[in-house]
């Protein structure tokens, strides 16, 4: 059955408007898609001037980019796809418009339009597609730039942290030298009125004290003459007490223990013999240094001894003879240990002790005990005087 052409003509109209207004629809879409394209242009402008003080972020944005991009290109394939769909169409609409050619031309015309329309927007969108791809590219080289800038500063403040690091242990270690030559003068200058390391303060070895030993005794010829050994001890002890003047000490600093501490003094200094020597002057630990020293460099045994109260101290030369017998020689005292006849000689341990305690006591100075003996070769301290008289016998 045929449709009258009234009728057909309407049918025609009909798809026509249909498809005018599909497209016109569509035209819309795609002019809110360009206006959507320029404004991200607007952006990626406004992207790219901040990406330049951002290289961090660059790389994030250039993925944008690329999915926008890819976005584009579906959109141009779905273009070519609803061109294709309306070839189609068209191709239907002929078949079906044989009979009126007129208006099958027309409609090709139309066809022919929105293709050369469709062909447009694809190449606008495809010079927009360029266009990104070259700022891409421009970005890309930018990046490379600031990134090789970045390096290149980064290495030279990494060699000039190195260099400053380099500088930095060299003034440490100038800094422990420093502290180190502190401590040891610190130490060495409190050592001479602390005496806490004693030791250092006997000197058998030195050569000034070794002549004058000689000078003195000539040497000890028999080392087994107990009586050449006493003579000789004498001659030592009268040589101190006539040759050294007895001195008070002065003031002597006490180094802080950093160097920006507070400096004070003391009433306390000990000498070296060879410094008492040069002098001719010293307090009891000064005299009983010297002369320790001058016995030990003798070859005999002698050692410091030091009493206490809690006020004051003095200082005297031992010399252990073995069997529980001991010489004191006190050089600032005027005291020796003497047999009744006046004689250097040994006494008993404990009974010489209490004599030399009591001998100090008659002299004011009382309630004293021994609290520190001392040499070259030992250091021993002791909270009584029965701690040390034990420890002596302990010796024997």
């Amino acid at each position: 059955m045929e449709f009258p052409v009234s009728r057909k003509r309407f049918l025609l109209v009909f798809v026509i408007v249909v498809v005018i207004g599909f497209l016109s629809g569509y035209v819309v879409g795609l002019r809110s898609q360009l206006s959507e394209l320029s404004s991200r242009e607007q952006l990626i402008k406004e992207l790219g001037s901040w990406l330049e003080g951002n290289v961090s972020l660059y790389e994030s944005r250039l993925s944008n980019l690329s999915s926008e991009k890819e976005l584009l290109e579906s959109q141009v394939a779905s273009l070519n796809s609803s061109l294709s769909h309306y070839e189609s169409l068209v191709r239907e609409m002929d078949s079906w418009l044989r009979g009126n050619a007129s208006l099958a031309e027309s409609l090709r015309a139309e066809r022919d339009s929105l293709r050369s329309w469709l062909q447009g927007n694809i190449t606008m969108y495809e010079n927009k597609l360029s266009a990104l791809s070259s700022r891409i590219d421009a970005l890309e080289s930018e990046k490379k730039q600031l990134m090789s800038w970045l390096s290149g500063n980064i290495s030279f403040y990494e060699s000039r942290i190195n260099k400053l690091n380099t500088e930095l242990d060299i003034l440490n270690s100038t800094l422990n030298e420093y502290v180190d030559a502190y401590s040891s003068l610190r130490d060495r200058i409190n050592n001479r009125w602390s005496g806490a390391n004693a030791s250092v303060f006997v000197t058998p070895d030195d050569p000034s004290v070794k002549e004058l030993v000689l000078n003195i005794t000539g040497g000890w010829a028999d080392k087994s003459s107990t009586a050449e050994l006493l003579s000789d001890l004498k001659k030592l002890y009268d040589w101190v007490v006539d040759n050294i003047d007895y001195r008070y000490d002065g003031l002597y600093p006490v180094l802080p223990d950093k160097p920006m501490g507070n400096l004070s003094f003391v009433n306390e200094m000990w000498q070296m013999p060879n410094e008492t020597l040069e002098l001719g002057r010293g307090d009891c630990e000064d005299m009983a240094i010297l002369l320790a020293s001058m016995i030990r460099a003798y070859g005999a045994s002698a050692e410091l001894i030091v009493i206490e109260n809690e006020i004051i101290g003095h200082m005297a030369v031992q010399v252990p003879l073995g069997k529980g017998e001991i010489i004191i020689l006190d050089p600032a005292g005027h005291y020796y240990t003497g047999s009744e006849t006046g004689a250097l000689g040994p006494r008993d341990l404990r009974e010489e002790i209490n004599r030399w305690l009591s001998y100090w006591a008659n002299a004011g100075f009382k309630n004293t005990n021994v609290t520190r003996v001392f040499s070259d070769k030992i250091d021993k301290r002791f909270s009584s005087t029965e701690e040390y008289v034990e420890w002596m016998y302990s010796r024997t």
